[in-house]
């Protein structure tokens, strides 16, 4: 199991801790223990909280590959690629649709990444059909 399904699990089960904490110390102390996940992992190795989110947001909307978006700036590219790397991730997709999105993907094969395809991928749920949103994505491969 990789860093990244290991955090993903911890996560979880925190969150289950919290949800089924049913007085006011219980909730405080879940609190508490998942400010502190959030903190030990950012400590792990720069923009890793960000991988680590966005492969949390993979698990739940059920992708295959790790989606950046519209979250994406130009600056963080370098350091989420090597993190990318240090995690032993070899896809991942970006589907901003941001006015900036051609820089950012640039500035992705300018950091060691290929242009694989565009493909389709679960955006977000919609709430009141309960299905995903559809959204067209790079698929990028870290060489």
């Amino acid at each position: 199991m990789n860093m990244l399904e290991q955090d993903y699990e911890e996560y979880i089960q925190l969150k289950k801790n919290l949800n089924s904490a049913n007085d006011e110390e219980l909730i405080k102390e879940a609190k508490i223990a998942l400010t502190l996940f959030w903190f030990n992992t950012g400590r792990m190795m720069k923009h890793y909280n960000i991988v680590l989110s966005k492969y949390m947001n993979t698990k739940e909307n059920g992708n295959e590959y790790i989606d950046f978006d519209n979250e994406t700036y130009l600056n963080e590219v370098e350091g989420l690629v090597n993190c990318m790397k240090r995690c032993d991730i070899k896809y991942f997709t970006y589907s901003s649709n941001w006015h900036k999105a051609i820089d950012v993907s640039w500035c992705f094969k300018q950091n060691g990444c290929e242009l694989v395809d565009i493909i389709q991928i679960n955006s977000y749920k919609n709430y009141r059909t309960g299905e995903f949103e559809k959204r067209p994505a790079f698929l990028f491969k870290i060489l």
